[in-house]
């Protein structure tokens, strides 16, 4: 969720504002997902056939109350004068919480529990989608064995909250048994799932304790979205 605190600027798509729908439309475009920048198109486009990057993107929509409380989707609310009109859209993480730009409890991007009452429809996206978004999630798992400048950036990271991640506690790149202790040790203290593999989850946890530590990272703009699993989480690194 590295795009929440970012400003609501109408028109703008990032990498430093959003609206609406250009929040979302950004989003889309981490997988590969060319979305229109308007709510109501995209609301339409996902129903209807056509080139297979920018139509028919939805596999399932209805009215708010029956949306899955346990699925990813994209929420709609419609203009209260005009029902062809979409007047705003946010994605839902399947955990309980919607990340938007503008809109109800909070200015520019933020992050706030579901809240029925302000929105109309929701949207879940197509099987093809959804498992382009997994396999892409999957690519940036860290567990036992991976190696690389991804590790050593979150050893670095784990170092600086004062966590032991090998001999001397140095960043060497490899993801051992120690560097797996301290990746626990962080899900244990931040109160994430236990499995000492380092994700977006992990990644949105220690994003934030580090500004608060040592304040935002000069190339934030330059971070894209994975928020947690799922479609959220592919989206976490640009929209978190």
């Amino acid at each position: 969720m590295l795009q929440v605190g970012k400003p609501y600027v109408f028109g703008r798509s990032g990498p430093d504002a959003y609206d609406c729908s250009g929040l979302t439309k950004r989003a889309a475009a981490q997988i590969g997902l060319d979305l229109y920048h308007g709510a109501t198109t995209q609301w339409n486009r996902g129903q209807q056939p056509g080139e297979p990057d920018r139509y028919a993107y939805f596999r399932e929509w209805g009215l708010i109350d029956d949306l899955p409380v346990d699925q990813e989707a994209v929420l709609f609310n419609q203009d209260k004068q005009n029902p062809r009109i979409m007047a705003h859209v946010g994605y839902y993480d399947g955990r309980g919480g919607v990340v938007q730009a503008g809109g109800y409890g909070g200015r520019g991007v933020h992050y706030n529990p579901l809240d029925r009452r302000r929105w109309t429809h929701y949207a879940i996206y197509s099987v093809y989608w959804m498992e382009r978004n997994e396999a892409m999630v999957d690519d940036t798992i860290l567990r036992r064995g991976s190696i690389g400048d991804a590790v050593k950036k979150m050893q670095l990271a784990l170092i600086a909250l004062g966590y032991n991640v090998g001999k001397n506690t140095k960043a060497d790149g490899k993801f051992g048994p120690a560097t797996e202790a301290a990746v626990r040790a962080f899900q244990v203290d931040y109160q994430l799932p236990i499995t000492g593999t380092w994700g977006p989850g992990e990644e949105q946890a220690i994003d934030r304790e580090l500004e608060e530590e040592l304040g935002p990272p000069d190339n934030d703009d330059e971070e894209m979205i994975l928020v947690p699993r799922g479609l959220l989480e592919q989206l976490s690194r640009f929209l978190a």
